[in-house]
């Protein structure tokens, strides 16, 4: 079982629409800095890897993680753009035709990102950085291969 270092949460600035990183030791007060940041009405996504220190959310400082992830981009700028699907539900029956087709198993979790949809494959063990990253790139080469958005 590998040690866990720093969990991070960006909490979105509605003023600026920039974002301002919490770094956490561990899960349990990664989650209560959520709740928290959740009960002031300000949007907060966790990042999905594991890392050393709380020194940065980089990829130098990341140890693997939990899960692979898809960030699909939504909206008619990005579709025309090429870059995404016109609607969430043009998207999501994308991934679900993308999962069918490459034999791939459906996401464990979609989350709205309020510009699209993330989707998560939750896997049963950590996996450290080195095996978690090439798996990271060989879903993304597939993706594209497959003109997944």
């Amino acid at each position: 079982m590998p040690v866990f270092g720093a969990h991070f949460l960006a909490v979105r600035n509605t003023q600026s629409n920039g974002f301002h990183h919490l770094s956490d030791v561990t899960v349990e007060s990664a989650l209560d800095n959520a709740v928290e940041v959740s009960r002031r009405a300000q949007d907060c996504y966790f990042a999905c890897a594991e890392y050393e220190t709380n020194s940065g959310r980089t990829a130098a400082n990341a140890t693997g993680a939990w899960g692979l992830w898809a960030d699909i981009d939504c909206g008619e700028k990005k579709a025309a753009e090429g870059k995404g699907y016109a609607t969430v539900e043009k998207g999501c029956a994308a991934l679900e035709a993308f999962c069918s087709e490459a034999g791939f198993p459906q996401p464990n979790i979609l989350i709205s990102s309020g510009g699209g949809v993330h989707a998560y494959w939750v896997l049963a063990e950590f996996v450290v950085k080195d095996k978690w990253q090439g798996h990271a790139r060989k879903l993304k080469a597939v993706m594209a291969k497959a003109n997944f958005l």
